[in-house]
This record gives C-alpha cells, sequence and structure tokens, in this order.
C-alpha cells in the first residue's frame, strides 16, 4: 500500500527489495469476535463482493491481527464510523425526493462487477457527497440522484476504456437506440462491438456534439415536431445528415450546430388576410376555434362544444 518506503537493488538478472524493519509495525493482537466475510458484510450493510474487493484495494483497513481468517470487529466497527462521518447534517428521517439512499444505490448499479464496491470508493473519496443520513446507519447514507446516475456513467465508461453504452449516447445525442450504429459506419463516431453491444468512445461523442445536434431536440425546445422542421430545412436549403435505423424504416435528423439558430428562426405561416365566413370569424371572437374548423358548415347555435 505504499505506506512503507522499499529499496529496490539490483543483483545479476533479479531484482531484489528490501525495507526497513523498523518502520514494520504489525497488526496488534487485540480480544474481540471474528466474523466471517457474509456476517461482516451484513453488519456493515453493503455485499460480500462489495467488502472483498474492498479489503483487496485497502480501503477496509485490517488494523488488528486475526488468529484465522475473517474480519475482526474492531476493524468492522473502524470502518462504519469512517462511513457514517461522512454525513455532515444531522439525521433526517425524511428522505428528499431528489435524493437516493446508499443501500437503494447499492441495489441499483449494476455493470462494473465490483458488487458496489467502487461507490464505496467514491463516497470515500468525495466523488460521491453524501447529503445526510435517514437512519444513522451506513445503508441511510443519502447522495444526489443526479449525481449516483452520473457517477453510474462515469464507472461504466472507466471499466470500458472510456467508452459508452449505446442507450448512453442516444440520451447524449438525442435519437433511438439503434440508430447509433449509423454514425459509427458513417465514422462520424468511433465505436467496437462488444459481445454485449456496442461501445463508443467519449472523445468521438465530445466531437459529434461540437459539429452535429439533433433536430428532434431543437423540435422539442420549440414545441414541433421533427417533421416539420425538416421541411423547412428543405425550403431554406439547410443540409441535413439522415441516420437510419439498420432493421426499422425509422430515421433520425441531424444539423450542423453552426445551422442551429436558421433552424431555430423557423414560424408558422399564418393566413391572416383570408377572407372568413361569419360564422368563422365569430369564432375566432370567442375562442370557438374546433367548431369552425371540424363542422364548418354548422352555425354556432346549432352545435356547441362540450
Amino acid at each position: 500500500m505504499k505506506s512503507i518506503r522499499t529499496i529496490t537493488l539490483h543483483h545479476g538478472k533479479k531484482n531484489r527489495t528490501f525495507i526497513d524493519l523498523q518502520q514494520l509495525h504489525e497488526p496488534p493482537i487485540a480480544s474481540g469476535k471474528i466474523f466471517t466475510l457474509r456476517t461482516a458484510a451484513a453488519a456493515i450493510a453493503i455485499g460480500a463482493r462489495a467488502l472483498s474487493k474492498l479489503r483487496a484495494s485497502g480501503h477496509f483497513e485490517v488494523k488488528y491481527l486475526l488468529t484465522r481468517d475473517g474480519y475482526h470487529e474492531r476493524d468492522i466497527k473502524q470502518f462504519i464510523g469512517r462511513l457514517v462521518a461522512l454525513n455532515p447534517n444531522p439525521t433526517n428521517k425524511t428522505l428528499p425526493s431528489d435524493c437516493i439512499t446508499l443501500h437503494q444505490a447499492m441495489c441499483r448499479f449494476h455493470g462494473t462487477g465490483e458488487g458496489g464496491a467502487s461507490i464505496i470508493r467514491a463516497l470515500l473519496s468525495g466523488e460521491l457527497r453524501v447529503l445526510g443520513n435517514v437512519d444513522g446507519t451506513v445503508r441511510g447514507l443519502v447522495v444526489s440522484q443526479a449525481k449516483f446516475r452520473q457517477f453510474g456513467k462515469n464507472d461504466r465508461a472507466r471499466q470500458n476504456g472510456n467508452a459508452r453504452t449505446c442507450s448512453e449516447v442516444m440520451k447524449e445525442i438525442c435519437c433511438d437506440w439503434g440508430c447509433v450504429e449509423g454514425p459509427v459506419s458513417a465514422r462520424l463516431l468511433n465505436g467496437r462491438n462488444t459481445p454485449t453491444g456496442w461501445r463508443i468512445s467519449e472523445e468521438s461523442i465530445a466531437l459529434f456534439k461540437k459539429k452535429y445536434v439533433s433536430l428532434l431536440s431543437i423540435a422539442r425546445e420549440m414545441g414541433r415536431i421533427s417533421r416539420t422542421l425538416m421541411r423547412h430545412c428543405a425550403r431554406k436549403h439547410i443540409p441535413i445528415l439522415m441516420v437510419k435505423h439498420p432493421h426499422k424504416e425509422t430515421k433520425h435528423a441531424f444539423v450542423r450546430l453552426k445551422n442551429r439558430n436558421a433552424v431555430l428562426s423557423y414560424r408558422p405561416v399564418r393566413l391572416w388576410n383570408k377572407p372568413q365566413s361569419p360564422i368563422q370569424q365569430s369564432a375566432w371572437l370567442t375562442g370557438d376555434v374546433y367548431a369552425t374548423q371540424v363542422y364548418p358548415r354548422l352555425d354556432r347555435r346549432q352545435y356547441s362544444v362540450g
């Protein structure tokens, strides 16, 4: 764990590593109960796999010498104290709507093979900030849901070599899950096909977002539909990048980021000077537009919108 300085000397074809024995402090032998892996993990309120990983990485410190394999109760108490001390606020029994407990985070976290150990490391390092505690225990520690989701994305990306899954890319560039393969085939995104699906590099995603923007995201921002904006782009001769789903007829449109303001300039055409009948004029004045559009030949005195 690099807590003791070492000296490496070359002797022929071999390297010899030396330490100063005066710096070596063996864990003291103390009386107390020795717990098995599963019992110790249950006492801390984390998974057995997570505790095993934390002990191997040195985050769970072994300070007391064991006469047999297991976990000393004093080490367990000190580790619990370290985690509970991360709570800067007094115990609050109400869980905020935008937060999640550590127990819930452990149950929802999948995909890295660490069994939740990476969440504990993030708490100890400060990558995930503890906002409170609902019951004064480790499982009751409270973190932000948004921060936890972002941590999950970052952790999976680190495990996959700084690459994102298709579902994560879909949210980043605002398109359908299956359409991610289109930009990869066009070499607009760098990705590799793995047994569990495509993995897209974060660097290529950042470059793509600097050049293109989804027409669907612009349509949502304006309260329109993307087909309307596609017709507007055709009239204004704005180039469109069409990405097709490999197995469906679904298509997603992207425009260059420099043309985003030109798309936002779309305004629907209103025919204010078109002559209107007396019924239509009365409908516009009273707000009963539906009756004139669906039943234009009916008099408002004979038909009323329920």
